[in-house]
C-alpha cells in the first residue's frame, strides 16, 4: 500500500469512526447516568496516557505547571461532556439540529 492510499485511507477513517459514535453514546446514555458514562470514558483515557504521563515526567519534559494547568482544562472537559452526554436524553434527533 502506497502512502498517498494510506493517507487517504486515515482520512476516511477518522469521519467514520466520529460519526459512529454520535449513535453508540444515545444507546449508553439511555441505560446508565450521563455522569457514570463520562466518569468510565475518562478513567480508560487516563489509563491510556499515564504510560505517557510517566515518561514525559520522568524525562522533564513536562513541569508541574503544565500538569496544573492540564487537570483545569480536563475538568472544564469533563464538565462540557457531562452536559452533552444529559442533552443526549432530553431533547430529540430534530431538537439537538438547531
Amino acid at each position: 500500500m502506497n502512502r498517498e492510499l494510506k493517507a487517504y485511507l486515515i482520512l476516511l477513517t477518522v469521519p467514520v469512526m466520529w460519526g459512529i459514535t454520535f449513535p453508540l453514546m444515545h444507546r449508553i446514555v439511555a441505560g446508565y447516568a450521563p455522569s457514570l458514562f463520562v466518569f468510565w470514558r475518562f478513567i480508560l483515557a487516563a489509563l491510556v496516557m499515564l504510560p505517557i504521563f510517566i515518561s514525559a515526567v520522568s524525562k522533564r519534559k513536562l513541569n508541574w505547571v503544565d500538569v496544573r494547568y492540564g487537570l483545569i482544562i480536563g475538568i472544564l472537559n469533563s464538565g462540557s461532556f457531562i452536559l452533552q452526554a444529559m442533552s443526549k436524553n432530553i431533547w430529540t434527533h430534530r431538537g439537538r439540529l438547531f
